[in-house]
């Protein structure tokens, strides 16, 4: 809880006086609470993201996106609501919304879908994550750059669908997973969401390729020497 609470409190370094601050829906009830306190003493308004379905689509499929899982449908209405916002701002169509009383955390209207919005979900492309590569020699790697609990449920659930469908050999596959976690999560968490899959093999490795790492690689935020105590 108090990681949570920290992690909370690092992004309301995001947050500004005047400008709305959005977050999805269903955050965990104790990284929120931090958020709506910030919110309330920085003099601004928090809002949540309503649920993807209820904007209006239109003619375009309801929540079509392509990225899989509810966790990436949630950042997709995040998204959208960013991009309306900052634009009303730049066209100075924006309208302030009304400081929340009591620390209340406020849903953001949904609103109608455009082609351009439509268009651009279907489309999104996010290397590393739920991204499938077929190689040589029959070997498929199936990346997915998850490090929450949600986002790595997500992964799991993905996984089963897209392995399934890329084993079309006549004998079982062997499933080989490579995994790595960085400072302040707990690996052992993510690993149980994992469990069910039926990994041939683990290998456990860091997120250092090399010896000396490149500058533009460089994770400040951790060494080689936690990782491997992780």
């Amino acid at each position: 809880m108090y990681k949570l609470m920290c992690f909370g409190f690092m992004c309301c370094t995001m947050i500004f006086i005047g400008v709305p601050c959005i977050t999805a829906k269903d955050q965990p009830l104790q990284g929120l609470e931090v958020l709506k306190q910030r919110a309330f003493e920085i003099g601004t308004t928090l809002l949540e993201a309503p649920r993807l379905g209820s904007y209006d689509w239109g003619p375009f499929p309801p929540g079509m996106t392509s990225l899989y899982g509810a966790v990436h449908a949630k950042n997709a209405s995040v998204a959208l609501q960013l991009a309306k916002t900052f634009l009303s701002i730049k066209q100075g169509r924006y309208v302030t919304p009304s400081l929340a009383q009591d620390k209340e955390i406020l849903t953001a209207p949904p609103f109608k879908i455009s082609m351009e919005s439509a268009l651009a979900l279907r489309l999104t492309s996010w290397p590393g994550r739920a991204q499938v590569l077929r190689m040589k020699d029959d070997v498929t790697f199936f990346l997915d750059g998850a490090h929450t609990t949600d986002s790595i449920q997500a992964c799991a659930e993905w996984f089963k669908t897209a392995g399934d469908k890329a084993s079309n050999c006549s004998s079982p596959p062997f499933r080989v997973l490579m995994f790595n976690v960085t400072k302040e999560r707990k690996g052992e968490d993510m690993l149980d969401l994992l469990a069910s899959l039926s990994f041939d093999l683990v290998i456990f490795c860091s997120t250092m390729s090399r010896e000396a790492a490149e500058s533009d690689n460089t994770n400040f935020n951790t060494s080689l020497d936690i990782q491997v105590c992780l």
